[in-house]
């Protein structure tokens, strides 16, 4: 891991096969973690505590489901999305 992703955390479990982010199933805080497959828990329990996420790198594993789960939780605001190295 390079110096400017040093705030990237770790990808989490693997997802199922045929899995992606339009199949997650869930409005609320409960349904997340069952749901998940690659976004970090710790990203997951800060996004339900309302708290704002370090920076995410846009080359991380995750960033289209952690979207995703900010978007069905309507906490989009605290996520931001960094774009890496040219």
């Amino acid at each position: 891991m390079s110096a400017g992703n040093a705030n990237v955390p770790p990808a989490g479990r693997r997802p199922p096969v045929g899995s992606n982010a339009a199949n997650l199933n869930f409005i609320d805080c409960e349904g997340v973690e069952r749901e998940v497959r690659l976004t970090p828990p710790a990203l997951i329990d800060k996004l339900c505590k309302g708290e704002f996420l370090p920076p995410v790198s846009s080359e991380a594993i995750f960033v289209e489901e952690l979207l995703e789960i900010a978007r069905r939780l309507n906490r989009l605001r605290l996520v931001t999305i960094v774009k890496g190295d040219p």
